[in-house]
């Protein structure tokens, strides 16, 4: 209390001591404003610099995470690829010497392994010439990772629709590792974890696949860490494998737009201790443009954050009737499938009748878009009681959350949207659509079992009654049987 009365004191005979002197107490409270708003302004405009700096280095850092995921989606969708499929099945189980494997996974840049159910390396391509085991390559740890991330059956594989990827390393270097069991199309399903051969590609995190992202978010000397500390003028990021163990870190030039501004501002800070009024307007005008280079900040994540969305919806989507495709037909169907929906889920396949004849006699063209006019058809007419898809070539789906009768109503107005004949040009053109139906009768029926009996209906349909929708049912199996 004595220090505060102290305080108090002084500042009384301070402020009676200006008041005695007119020109000097102006002078000392000019002054004392023109201090005092320079120190606010640097203050502040230091502070909101360094935000502004932070946050230009933490978006580049997860515009850096953002592009591993995307390389970790596109390698993922390229490895199933190659080994969901008819021919790498038909090759694959024979000898590793055939040409038709070197032809497909030995190309000059592709980094691809063949592997046992226990890790033995079958065949192996590196750009480089040696190709060690897979095990040597990526270490015994990542490899007994990858092969107890391995689906259990061949229907698992293909129900998943992607490969699985981890990030390790290969060679010493960080690197996306994708993996899948080498597994058909469709029809029967004979392998298990004991008997796969499983594909694998190896996509590494090199300073060419840097450079690129450097070019592309505008980061100078992107970079993996060099030395055993980041330099003072570097921001960085680490990158971590699948089990949470650092990898490495990616370095780049530390991103300083706001205090390059600063910079900029030191003539105008000497000109405030003279014109208040002036420093006070270059300072908002600073602001201003401090706040509009953190917009166009904001601006480029949410326009990263949308590009992430839309690459996202297109991995789902069928390019040409813009409907939802095969990955997602399955990926629904597998959500769908639950107790909770017994007697209320009913799936369907639909075949074009007629489609090849079409295809083959007036061109592709022609049935590209005839099969745009029936998507929109079949989209036009199922409303909102249906989710289409579209799964092949003339090939569609639908998933009615509704039990079998009305979605056996559903089918039928579907083949008769489809029947009516389509102009396309100067030609009129004329397919139908034949629909098999599978219901959701059961609790303990799996995905797989429910679109197994709609193909069945589907074949029975296409056989019996062209152009109908039919609805399985066990004397239906019989039938087939």
């Amino acid at each position: 209390m004595v220090e505060l009365h102290a305080v108090i004191r002084g500042g009384y005979r301070v402020a009676r001591s200006i008041a005695r002197d007119g020109s000097r107490s102006i002078t000392v409270l000019l002054a004392g404003m023109v201090c005092l708003s320079v120190l606010t302004s640097v203050l502040i405009v230091c502070f909101l610099a360094w935000r502004a700096d932070a946050d230009a280095n933490r978006l580049a850092a997860i515009s850096i995470s953002g592009a591993i995921d995307r390389e970790r989606s596109r390698i993922s969708n390229e490895a199933y690829i190659n080994a969901h499929w008819d021919d790498a099945y038909a090759h694959a189980y024979g000898s590793m010497r055939d040409p038709w494997i070197l032809s497909q996974w030995g190309t000059p840049i592709g980094r691809g392994y063949v592997i046992d159910a226990h890790g033995r390396t079958l065949f192996a391509h590196l750009p480089e010439g040696h190709e060690p085991p897979l095990a040597q390559l990526i270490g015994s740890r990542t490899l007994a990772a990858l092969l107890a991330h391995i689906p259990v059956t061949e229907a698992d594989v293909r129900t998943r629709g992607d490969a699985t990827v981890l990030l390790g390393k290969a060679g010493g270097g960080p690197a996306l590792i994708a993996f899948s069991p080498i597994v058909r199309e469709k029809g029967p399903t004979t392998l298990d974890r004991s008997s796969y051969r499983i594909f694998v590609d190896i996509r590494l995190l090199d300073r060419d696949l840097l450079a690129e992202w450097a070019k592309g978010f505008g980061l100078q000397d992107l970079q993996w860490l060099a030395g055993a500390k980041v330099k003072p003028n570097e921001a960085s990021t680490d990158v971590r494998d699948w089990s949470g163990t650092r990898v490495g870190t990616i370095t780049w030039t530390r991103l300083t737009p706001a205090t390059a501004a600063i910079r900029e501002l030191m003539p105008v800070f000497a000109l405030c201790m003279a014109l208040f009024l002036a420093v006070a307007a270059v300072i908002a005008r600073r602001v201003q443009s401090l706040n509009r280079e953190l917009k166009a900040q904001s601006q480029a994540a949410a326009k990263a954050a949308r590009q992430e969305q839309e690459a996202r919806f297109l991995a789902d989507s069928d390019v040409l009737t813009g409907l939802y495709n095969r990955r997602r037909f399955y990926a629904d169907l597998e959500e769908a499938v639950l107790p909770a929906n017994v007697n209320a889920l009913t799936i369907g396949l639909v075949d074009l009748d007629h489609f090849k004849m079409v295809n083959d006699t007036f061109g592709h063209h022609v049935g590209d878009c005839l099969l745009v006019e029936v998507a929109h058809r079949l989209s036009e007419e199922a409303g909102t009681d249906a989710t289409l898809y579209r799964i092949g070539g003339d090939e569609f789906a639908m998933i009615v959350r509704m039990g079998p009768e009305a979605a056996v109503r559903i089918a039928g107005r579907l083949c008769a949207a489809v029947i009516v004949p389509v102009q396309i040009g100067d030609r009129q053109v004329s397919v139908g659509a034949s629909i098999g139906l599978g219901a959701f009768a059961e609790a303990d029926l799996s995905s797989v079992e429910l679109a197994e009996h709609a193909d069945q209906a589907l074949y029975y349909a296409k056989r019996e009654k062209p152009g109908r929708p039919v609805l399985f049912s066990p004397e239906l199996e019989r039938r087939a049987a």
